[in-house]
Formats: C-alpha cells, sequence, structure tokens
C-alpha cells in the first residue's frame, strides 16, 4: 500500500503487547507442530479482541516500539549449514553434511572459536575415510589470527582436503555436489565462490596450507521483522523480501556473568527512537490476526531455540484526507 502518511490528522493511537508463548500456528504453518517445536521463528497472532480497526474514510499505519529475547538463538536460524569436502588425493567420494540439523550439531549464538572447529570435526562420520583421518584446526594464534585449516596427529603425515563453495565458479566443484553454504563459508573465512585445498605435510620440510582470512564468528547484528500487515518495503535478501515491518538492531546486554566458568548470558533489547519515521502504512481496516517472521540478517528464518521474545506494536488511525483537503 503505497500512502503518503505525512501531514494527516491523528485520530487515534493503540498499543499491543505479544508474547511468543502466547501464539498461534502461523497461517503457513497450518499444524500445531511447529509451535511444539519452539523455533519460534515464524508466528501468528489472535488479535482480534484488541479492536484494532478503522472506518473507510481512515487508514493505518503500525510501527515496532521495541523487541526483547534472549541470546540462546541459532547463530544461522534455520538456515541449512551443509559442509561438501573431500580427500585432496583424489580418493574416496565427496563428503556432504548438515551441521544445523539437531540439537548436537547447531552452532547457538555464543559460540567460540574451540567450540566451532569442534562442530565441524563431528560433523565428519568416523567411518568416512575421504580425507584420511585429517581434521580441521586454527592456525596462527599465536600472531592473534584464528586460521582454519587442517592437521594430522602422527609422523610421516601428508593429507589434503577440499572445501567445495557453494557458488563455485573455478570449475573445481564437481556439477553434483551442492557446495558448502555461503554463510558457513564466510563463518569459516571463506570465499563463497571458490572452492580451496587445504593440506599437512610433516614429511622432510613439510608443507601447511590454511586459509589466509580469519574465522568470522562475529554476532549477528540485526533481525529483519516481516509481516502480513505491510507490502511496501524491501530487503536485498536473497530472495528479496518486500513486508518488511522494521529492522530490529541488536543492543546486547550483560544479564549474567560467571567468573568460574568465565561465561556470559546476554538479552536482546531494542527500543525505537524514530516512531514517528518508522511507521508504515497497512492496507487492512481491521485487524484479527498478525503474522510475524522474524529472520536472520541474510533472510532465513529465526530459530529461538525453545526460547521466547516480547514485542510492542503501535496502530495510529490517520485521517484519509491530508490536512491540505488532498487524498
Amino acid at each position: 500500500m503505497n500512502v503518503n502518511i505525512n501531514n494527516r490528522s491523528l485520530i487515534n493511537t493503540k498499543r499491543i503487547y505479544l508474547n511468543s508463548s502466547q501464539a498461534i500456528p502461523n497461517s503457513i504453518e497450518q499444524d500445531s507442530s511447529f509451535l511444539l517445536s519452539r523455533r519460534n521463528g515464524r508466528l501468528s497472532y489472535d488479535v482480534s479482541d484488541a479492536l484494532i480497526s478503522c472506518d473507510d474514510d481512515e487508514i493505518m499505519t503500525c510501527s515496532v516500539v521495541n523487541f526483547s529475547t534472549s541470546n540462546g538463538f541459532k547463530k544461522y536460524g534455520q538456515e541449512p549449514l551443509i559442509l561438501n569436502i573431500a580427500n585432496g588425493q583424489g580418493a574416496n567420494e565427496p563428503f556432504t553434511g548438515n551441521l544445523n540439523s539437531d540439537k548436537d550439531n547447531t552452532p547457538m549464538n555464543q559460540i567460540t572459536l574451540v567450540e566451532f572447529i569442534a562442530l565441524l570435526n563431528a560433523s565428519i562420520p568416523s567411518g568416512w575415510a575421504g580425507v584420511n583421518g585429517s581434521e580441521f584446526t586454527i592456525y596462527g594464534q599465536s600472531h592473534g589470527q584464528n586460521l582454519i585449516g587442517i592437521t594430522k596427529a602422527g609422523a610421516g603425515v601428508q593429507v589434503s582436503m577440499i572445501i567445495y563453495g557453494q557458488d563455485d565458479v573455478s570449475g573445481v566443484k564437481p556439477a553434483n555436489q551442492p557446495g558448502t553454504s555461503r554463510v558457513l563459508m564466510r563463518a569459516m573465512g571463506l570465499d563463497p565462490t571458490k572452492s580451496y585445498e587445504f593440506s599437512y605435510d610433516n614429511v622432510g620440510a613439510g608443507l601447511i596450507t590454511y586459509n589466509t582470512s580469519n574465522i568470522n564468528l562475529g554476532l549477528p547484528t540485526h533481525f529483519l521483522i516481516t509481516s502480513n500487515l505491510v507490502n511496501d518495503s524491501y530487503a536485498n535478501t536473497k530472495p528479496s523480501l518486500r513486508n518488511v515491518l522494521a529492522q530490529i538492531p541488536f543492543n546486547y546486554n550483560i544479564s549474567t556473568y560467571n567468573s568460574v566458568l568465565e561465561e556470559v548470558t546476554n538479552t536482546i533489547v531494542y527500543e525505537n527512537s524514530n516512531m514517528i519515521g518508522s511507521h508504515k502504512p497497512i492496507s487492512k481496516k481491521n485487524v484479527t490476526q498478525i503474522d510475524l517472521d522474524i529472520r536472520m540478517p541474510w533472510g532465513q528464518l529465526a530459530d529461538f531455540n525453545n526460547s521466547d521474545y516480547n514485542i510492542e506494536l503501535e496502530f495510529k488511525t490517520l485521517s484519509r484526507y491530508r490536512n491540505d483537503g488532498s487524498a
């Protein structure tokens, strides 16, 4: 709905407060299985009792006032994290695995470098001999770097591993291989448009090749909230989104600190400081259900891992006619 909402008389303002634990199955998710999993990236809310409506000669707008949740969500949302590797020495079939398929191999938002490397190694089945027992490791830490490569215990070792990139344009990745996911490649400090061969050789002078860019486990910077309420905004995700209600920048607040384990628990709190400029027109005259998708910065649905979120929305009713009498 492309409507200029400036210079119109304000008739009414209403705020509603939603908690994800009280949602109903989304219209796209017709059964309760999604709610039972408590992933909460895509939920709907019955707001018929809130009496959100306007007359035919009025228009409504909506904006997010605030949003809060814990830091216990999955770092990469519901994104399938495909790891696609092969033996650089040519033996055995390539291996493809998913790092984000269950609770035991899922990177959480607070994951450390050591935990990340352990997840990568645990995803490779012990019975697969494609990398001859080699495993991922970190190089360059003595110089303040965190560069991914491979290693193998023992003397007289010569091993090699190829990591296929999802968008490889070099021709190294076979056409029948999916390639390692863009998001996972970037987390490993790798370019998804390339494929990489790492080697570890401790025979004679030896040779070790590893990536020259640091592993990047930086915290996500924001959520995108999309909704059935709006359809005139745009985000350049893949695929693009045209129903973005708000972008929620993350402000990480320390809620607890364990000095023994050196573990920090954070909460994410967002408070809208530009309420006037953030209101978006909505096409509905009567709002009885609100669909909200909480998405990662690249557009994939978030996964809250059994935690909940709170969101406050503000609805404004404005005159259909501007103060100068025009529509």
